[in-house]
C-alpha cells in the first residue's frame, strides 16, 4: 500500500510540508580546519555512508563520513572518525541570501544561494543502493566559478594519500599502526566524469559531482574499488542510481505511516525515521552515539556505544514502525563484546555472565579501558581498568531492543541470535542477586553515573524482571533451557518493588530504596516504565497512579536530557 504522504515523489511540495526541513546552517564563518567541530546542517546517507552539510555560501562543506571509519585500538583511543570533506569555493557567493530544505520522502538535500547578480541552485543525494554522494549544479544568472578541494581528515594516527587519476582525485584515510585492527576508507570525486576541480557553471549548463567511498572492511582493493565508483557514474548510471534510490525510499516510507493532529509532532516523528533510515544498513557497524555523520576526529564520548542508555534509544521506535531492517544492526556489537563482558563478571565480581562497562565499541573492542581518570572519572568509577561509574546495569539494558524486537515479530531465527548473550545477562544477575527475606536484592549498583553503592536501583530492578521475562518467553518458545526456567521465573516473582517517596506531597518512585533518591536533569526514575516495562496498562492500579504523578512530576518544569 502507498504511503499517503509519499505516494507520489511529483507531490507539490506543499502537499508534504511535514516531510520538508528548513535548515539554517551558515551563520558563522569556517573553522580555520574542517574538522574541528560538530555540524549542524542537513543530513544525507544510505545506512553506510553519510555527508553533512555545512561551511557559508562562498565556502561550502560537505563532511563525508562512513560508519566503519574506527580507529580500533582495544582500549581507550579507540573512536569512530571523520574520513574527510569536500570544498565548494564559490567567493561570488559571499553574504547570499539561501534556502536549504533536507526533503525527507526522497533523501534529497536542495539549496539556493542568491546574490544580486548569481543564483546557483544545487541537489545533493547519497545513493540509497550504491556508496555514491551526488551533487549537481544549477546557475541561473551570471557564470559562477567554483574550485573543488578534496581533504582528508588528516591526524597524527592517520596514515593519509592522496592522487590523481584522468577521471578523478582520491584520498586514502588508514589506521594500521598500533591497532588492535588495521581499518581505512577511500573516497574518490569525478566531474563529469573528468578529475577537472575548477568549475564554471553557466546557465543552461549544470554540473555534476559525484563521491565514492569503500573501505578496507569492504575489500583489499579499496582504493581501486572508490576510483572505479566513481569513474563509472556517467549519466545512464546516476539515473539508473536515482531510479534505485527513490524506489528504496518509497519502500522504506510504506513500511508504515502515522497521521497525527500535531504537525511539529508528526514532523519529528518522520525525521526521526528519516534518519534511522540514513544510518542503519551495515550489521558490523551500526552508527555510534553521534549517528553516521561524524564531522570530527575527536568526537566526545569516542563516539563509541555508550550503553547506560545512548545507544539502545535511537532503535526504540523502529519496531512499532515495522523498520526491521534498520533495527537488524542493533546487536552486532553487543554480540562481539560476550568474551570481555565475561571477563568482567568473573574477575570483577566472581559471577557467571557477562558484566559491560560504559562504553564499547565494534568488533568486540572496548572504548572506556584505562580511560583516563579526572574529576568525573574518579578510581572507585573503574572495574579491572574499565569505566563503570558503578553501575552493574549495562548488559541488561542492553537486552530492551532485544525484547522489543522479539515482542513485535517472535522471530526464532532472531531469537537464536541474540538470546545466547540474553542468557548470559540472566546468569549474571542468578549470581549477583541477593535473596533476603522473601524477595531479591541488588546491592552496590548506581542507578546514576557514580552515584555510589545504591541499594535496588530503580531501573536496574526493572531491567532485571525484563530480562528473566524475556528468557522464560524465547525458552517457551524454541523449547530450551526448560531447566532454567523455576528459576527465572522466581526472580521475575520475587523482586524488591519499586521504591517510592513523598516529593512535594506526592507519592513518587524514588531512585533507589538506599541511596540516591532523586534527579532533576534525567529520566532515571521513569526508565523502569519504560523502555524496561516494568509497569504498563495492567499493572496494580495503585502502581499505575504512582507511574502517572511520577511522569507528572518530571515533567513539568524540568530539563531533561535523557
Amino acid at each position: 500500500m502507498a504511503h499517503p504522504r509519499f505516494a507520489s515523489m511529483d507531490t507539490p511540495q506543499s502537499a508534504r510540508p511535514i516531510v520538508a526541513r528548513h535548515a539554517a546552517i551558515f551563520t558563522a564563518p569556517p573553522e580555520q580546519t574542517p574538522f574541528d567541530t560538530a555540524v549542524d546542517g542537513p543530513l544525507l546517507g544510505n545506512g553506510d555512508i553519510g555527508m553533512a552539510l555545512g561551511g557559508t555560501p562562498d565556502l561550502l562543506r560537505l563532511f563525508l563520513s562512513k560508519n566503519d571509519c574506527w580507529l580500533l585500538k582495544g582500549r581507550y583511543g579507540t573512536s569512530v572518525k571523520a574520513v574527510g570533506a569536500i570544498e565548494l569555493s564559490m567567493p561570488v557567493l559571499a553574504h547570499a541570501d539561501y534556502r536549504v530544505e533536507q526533503q525527507l520522502w526522497d533523501a534529497t538535500t536542495t539549496a539556493r544561494f542568491t546574490t544580486e547578480t548569481n543564483s546557483l541552485s544545487i541537489r545533493a543525494w547519497v545513493a540509497a543502493t550504491a556508496n555514491v554522494l551526488v551533487v549537481e549544479f544549477t546557475a541561473t544568472r551570471e557564470a559562477i566559478d567554483i574550485e573543488v578541494r578534496l581533504h582528508p581528515a588528516r591526524e597524527e594516527s592517520a596514515d593519509c594519500e592522496e592522487g590523481v587519476t584522468s577521471a578523478t582525485r582520491w584520498f586514502v584515510k588508514e589506521y594500521v599502526r598500533e591497532v588492535a585492527a588495521p581499518t581505512g576508507v577511500a573516497c574518490a570525486i569525478s566531474v563529469d566524469r573528468s578529475s577537472r576541480m575548477s568549475l564554471s557553471i553557466t546557465p543552461g549548463k549544470p554540473v555534476t559531482l559525484v563521491a565514492a567511498m569503500a573501505s578496507r572492511l569492504d575489500s583489499a582493493s579499496f582504493r581501486d574499488d572508490a576510483i572505479a565508483l566513481a569513474e563509472g557514474q556517467d549519466a545512464e548510471a546516476r539515473q539508473a542510481l536515482r531510479q534505485a534510490h527513490e524506489s528504496w525510499w518509497r519502500q522504506f516510507w510504506e513500511q508504515s505511516w502515522v497521521e497525527l493532529d500535531d504537525a511539529v509532532l508528526e514532523q519529528r516523528y518522520y525525521l526521526s525515521q528519516y534518519l534511522m533510515g540514513s544510518s542503519c544498513r551495515d550489521r558490523e557497524f551500526p552508527p555510534s552515539i553521534f549517528g553516521t555523520w561524524i564531522t570530527t576526529n575527536t568526537p566526545w564520548w569516542s563516539g563509541d556505544y555508550h550503553l547506560n542508555y545512548n545507544y539502545q534509544a535511537p532503535f526504540y521506535g523502529l519496531y512499532s514502525s515495522n523498520h526491521l531492517e534498520q533495527a537488524a544492526v542493533y546487536h552486532a556489537p553487543i554480540l562481539a563484546f560476550m568474551t570481555r563482558g565475561q571477563w568482567y563478571a568473573h574477575t570483577a565480581w566472581h559471577c557467571r555472565g557477562v558484566l559491560y562497562p560504559v562504553g564499547i565499541g565494534p568488533k568486540g573492542d572496548e572504548t572506556t579501558l584505562d580511560w583516563p581518570q579526572n574529576s568525573y572519572c574518579t578510581p572507585e568509577q573503574y572495574e579491572q581498568g574499565g569505566l563503570f561509574y558503578g553501575q552493574k546495569s549495562n548488559a541488561a539494558y542492553c537486552v530492551v531492543n532485544m525484547a522489543l524486537h522479539w515482542y513485535h515479530t517472535y522471530d526464532e531465527g532472531y531469537a537464536a541470535e541474540v538470546y545466547p548473550f540474553i542468557r548470559e545477562v540472566a546468569n549474571f544477575w542468578e549470581d549477583y542477586l541477593r535473596f533476603e527475606d522473601g524477595r531479591y536484592v541488588i546491592y552496590d549498583d548506581a542507578i546514576h553515573e557514580g552515584s555510589g553503592k545504591d541499594m535496588n536501583p530503580i531501573l536496574s530492578l526493572g531491567l532485571v524482571r525484563m530480562v528473566m521475562a524475556l528468557a522464560l518467553d524465547i525458552s517457551r518458545t524454541t523449547g530450551v533451557d526448560a531447566d532454567r526456567r523455576e528459576r527465572w521465573q522466581h526472580i521475575h516473582e520475587h523482586m524488591s518493588a519499586y521504591p517510592t517517596f513523598e516529593k512535594d506531597g506526592k507519592t513518587i518512585f524514588r531512585l533507589s530504596e538506599r541511596g540516591m533518591d532523586w534527579c532533576d536533569g534525567n529520566t532515571l526514575a521513569i526508565q523502569h516504565i519504560y523502555p524496561a516495562g516494568g509497569v504498563g496498562l495492567e499493572s496494580d492500579p495503585s502502581l499505575l497512579s504512582v507511574a502517572r504523578t511520577t511522569i507528572d512530576v518530571k515533567i513539568r518544569g524540568q530539563v531533561i536530557y535523557n
